[in-house]
């Protein structure tokens, strides 16, 4: 039997042949909200602008939502999200909801299976028409490096290039690795339209642009949008 992450391997290499790039998917979006966990998202008005994954980035206005348990409270006095969301289970949110999503520097701590339902959620939730932003480093840049035997990678110095490589793959506690292809297929094959890797600054739109720039140099920006016809399955 075929785990979900290959499933959605599958179903990214036929999606071009068998139907148009606009038309939502609805092979996994059709997700009832049931076994959801924690409370609502708290409501701090229009736009509904989500900061997923917020660790201690704090934006006025949006509900910054993340969850590293209890010992991380502890650690960092000034870690307190607005909604302690634990992003691997099903969302406690509504349909159609957010105005925009923007996640930094999360979606690599995450199992491929895992982000898939990451990314399913972000779908579900999303407003017909909304962005989704990602960032997370990318798997060109460090391997460029590599092979370029460059010791400064994403900006970053390393004793080696091979240890510039073990970082972004084997430390930090990160659990997955993605380049532009990778996440832009993947986010097509769940249904998202106009997924194209973009530059930092840079996006359709304005409201999501929190690039961090310290991160610039080692990071993929990725933009996708819900359809602005999509429906969810009944």
């Amino acid at each position: 039997m075929r785990s979900r992450w290959s499933r959605t391997c599958v179903a990214a290499a036929s999606s071009t042949a068998s139907r148009s790039p606009r038309e939502p998917s609805t092979r996994w979006s059709a997700r009832p909200v049931i076994g959801s966990t924690g409370d609502l998202p708290p409501d701090r008005g229009y736009p509904r602008l989500l900061n997923l994954g917020a660790g201690t980035l704090r934006y006025e206005g949006w509900v910054n939502a993340d969850e590293y348990g209890f010992k991380r409270a502890l650690r960092e006095r000034s870690f307190a999200p607005d909604w302690m969301l634990d992003i691997t289970r099903t969302w406690n949110c509504p349909r159609d909801y957010w105005d925009g999503i923007c996640s930094q520097h999360v979606i690599e701590h995450l199992t491929y299976s895992e982000a898939v339902h990451v990314f399913e959620e972000c779908w579900r939730t999303l407003k017909p028409g909304a962005w989704l932003r990602v960032s997370v480093p990318d798997v060109k840049k460090y391997f460029t490096g590599y092979l370029e035997r460059s010791r400064v990678i994403g900006g970053n110095e390393f004793p080696s290039p091979a240890l510039a490589v073990s970082s972004l793959t084997q430390m930090h506690f990160h659990r997955s690795a993605w380049d532009g292809e990778l996440m832009c297929t993947v986010l097509s094959a769940l249904g998202f339209v106009d997924a194209r890797e973009i530059e930092f600054g840079e996006g359709a739109d304005a409201r999501l642009l929190k690039d961090q720039a310290a991160k610039r140099f080692e990071s993929l920006y990725v933009g996708a949008r819900k359809p602005p016809q999509a429906r969810e399955l009944q």
